[in-house]
């Protein structure tokens, strides 16, 4: 028999200290089959040249998916990092909302105030209005006969007309302040609408960045799965390669 050389020396002597156990346990787990959604499949090879090819094969693809996963995980920060983003802007929007929906409650609630106050103020004004028309029934010969003096006559003018003046600058006020304060109001329902819709803007797009960190999420899964199971195809690849260079060596350990 030809002298073997020093390399098939090293392997041999390699594979008679691994115990024969650990090769035939190799053996029985190269026979299962894998079912991670890549379909079901075992790791087979005949000659070392093909067990290597394969393994070659695996290890090509399993760093080409770890590659993937590796851009995909960087993509899903990025869509974690424009989700928290699009939250906050979120959360700040609703709390300008809710203030302003406080403003405009507020206004309201001033406007409804001044309606009562200026209808109260009309009637006071259609009172005394209705007392100077019956006192204006009366010639100002007539009243000031009656007066006791003239300067009763004079006050009692000056009375009437200084009631008409404090009522009417009063009704004056009230209508400036309630336009001032429907103005407000109106602005603040325009704000009111304008940071809805931004609301519901960024709500979609927070939406869809939600989506694509899924789908992200998704694919990183079968890639992670893609990985395991070629991770378990090379163990048994592996196994088989060995077996089949013991045998090639006289088909037994002693």
């Amino acid at each position: 028999m030809p002298k073997q050389n020093s390399k098939q020396q090293k392997i041999i002597a390699k594979l008679r200290s691994t115990p024969v156990l650990v090769l035939m346990s190799a053996a029985v787990v190269s026979a299962t089959f894998l079912s991670h959604g890549f379909g079901v499949f075992a790791a087979s090879c005949t000659t070392t040249a093909d067990c290597q090819q394969q393994i070659s094969n695996l290890s090509t693809q399993n760093a080409q998916a770890q590659s993937s996963l590796s851009t995909l995980e960087a993509q899903a920060g990025s869509y974690q990092a424009a989700i928290n983003a699009l939250q906050a802007q979120i959360s700040a929007l609703q709390a300008q909302i809710s203030a302003n929906q406080a403003q405009q409650a507020a206004l309201q609630q001033q406007i409804v105030q001044n309606q009562q106050e200026l209808a109260k103020q009309k009637e006071t004004l259609s009172n005394d209005l209705k007392t100077m028309y019956i006192s204006g029934q009366i010639t100002p010969f007539e009243m000031l006969a009656t007066s006791s003096n003239l300067s009763d006559y004079i006050d009692q003018q000056e009375a009437y007309s200084a009631v008409q003046d404090k009522i009417q600058s009063t009704l004056d006020q009230i209508n400036l302040l309630q336009k001032q304060l429907q103005a407000q109001k109106d602005q603040v329902d325009q704000l009111l609408q304008t940071l809805s819709a931004q609301q519901a803007q960024v709500a979609a797009a927070e939406n869809e960045q939600s989506n694509l960190l899924s789908y992200n999420e998704s694919q990183q899964t079968s890639f992670n799965q893609q990985i395991q199971a070629n991770k378990t195809a090379l163990a048994q690849l592996y196994a088989q390669q060995a077996v089949i260079i013991a045998a090639s060596f006289g088909g037994g350990f002693h």
